[in-house]
């Protein structure tokens, strides 16, 4: 495409340079695929939020503390779904379940680890603040999947780690605890994130957020993906309908058909 707006062109360079260096390109692959994601990611938020209104609320701050807590926006909003699905019962707002998740994914971005050995760490967290109480085997698989969210909680609650590994083998240690406990420790882990320098794939992982949000950006005010998906389902319905049609034909009326028409020897 030729721009002759030569601001809209500088612009569009930088762009497609910045989405080279995150491994994202100005492709309909890459539009169709963003965009999807983040359809899907909607839909999960809309299912722990009251209204059209704080859906969009909540994207925005979402979004906002991905960038802070150098997540990924994916992370972030799964990190949100999952703790608002189970701390509705602890009588938490929006807003305390927002401040906790960035809480929360400070704490493991400090710690370090393995995705797979944090995202164990967030099951077991989750399945305790749905339950009630953070419990002894629950408290175990944080302390040695994510233990920089088990020092954050021992720290919030004013005690050692010796300590609350006891009140978790007694089940006294309560969803409740746990929620506030992190929440007293959210300004010292800023404190501590802020000391940490950014790397390049953190930065690039930005990027690629911020590329996202336009490309959802322009499918919410075109519709590109939407009316694409939408003439594919009916291609797709077509194909169903000549399958069925080819099934009620005998095997040598279609051969004779086909050699008729030249594509059957």
């Amino acid at each position: 495409l030729e721009y002759t707006n030569p601001v809209i062109g500088g612009l569009i360079g930088k762009m497609r340079m910045l989405g080279a260096m995150a491994g994202v390109g100005f492709s309909l692959q890459q539009y169709i695929a963003m965009s999807d994601q983040l359809k899907t990611i909607e839909g999960q938020i809309k299912n722990v939020t009251k209204a059209e209104e704080e859906t969009k609320r909540v994207e925005t701050e979402i979004y906002a503390m991905a960038g802070r807590s150098r997540q990924s926006y994916a992370e972030s909003a799964n990190l949100f779904t999952s703790v608002a699905r189970n701390a509705r019962e602890l009588g938490k707002s929006t807003d305390d379940i927002l401040k906790f998740t960035e809480d929360v994914a400070n704490a493991m971005l400090l710690g370090g680890g393995s995705a797979a050995s944090q995202q164990a760490a967030l099951v077991q967290l989750g399945q305790a603040l749905g339950s009630g109480t953070l419990r002894g085997d629950e408290l175990n698989s944080i302390m040695e999947q994510a233990p920089k969210l088990a020092e954050t909680i021992a720290k919030g609650m004013g005690t050692t780690i010796g300590n609350l590994r006891k009140l978790g083998s007694e089940g006294k240690l309560t969803a409740k605890d746990v929620f506030d406990a992190v929440r007293k420790q959210s300004d010292s882990l800023k404190k501590d994130l802020g000391n940490m320098p950014w790397t390049v794939s953190q930065s690039t992982g930005r990027v690629r957020d911020a590329m996202a949000q336009l490309f959802f950006t322009i499918e919410n005010k075109f519709g590109f993906g939407d009316k694409l998906a939408r003439t594919m389902a009916k291609i797709a319905d077509f194909i169903d309908v000549v399958t069925a049609k080819l099934n009620q034909i005998p095997a040598e009326k279609l051969i004779s058909y086909l050699r008729v028409a030249g594509i059957f020897a």
